[in-house]
């Protein structure tokens, strides 16, 4: 059991290392490919959700069998953290990426900048309470 919460913090502070790359990397630089932007786009989506969507459906996993592995406000806040994270990510950042895909749009990708913050924070808070599961 120690090993896999231990494995738990490692995922959730890779994941948060990928958001925060994404956020003062990734997506600033949509901002500066207006040409060819869709194929730029594209392999963009593509390559980092081959990364990220791995690790979020195993980070989702643990975090499920957690709340019933050890039954904590801890265990249950992280389960919370991670429900918060899928819920923006298929209703916030997905639709603005699903716009995204066809043309470059200044607004789009400012938006998509602007909300990916609460990812980045819910990640954080998703980091401090895999630590905390640590005893």
């Amino acid at each position: 059991m120690e090993n896999l919460i231990l494995f738990n913090f490692f995922i959730s502070a890779f994941m948060f290392g990928l958001i925060l790359t994404t956020q003062i990397v990734s997506y600033p630089m949509f901002l500066n490919v207006e040409k060819n932007f869709s194929v730029y786009h594209m392999n963009y989506v593509n390559k980092i959700s081959t990364i990220a969507a791995p690790f979020m459906i195993i980070e989702f996993s643990l975090s499920l069998i957690f709340v019933f592995l050890i039954g904590s406000y801890t265990s249950i806040s992280s389960f919370l953290i991670m429900v918060l994270i899928f819920l923006c990510t298929f209703f916030i950042q997905v639709p603005i990426h699903e716009k995204l895909k066809n043309s470059f749009n200044i607004s789009l990708c400012n938006r998509l900048i602007k909300t990916n913050w609460i990812r980045v924070f819910l990640w954080l808070f998703k980091c401090v309470t895999s630590f905390m599961l640590i005893n």
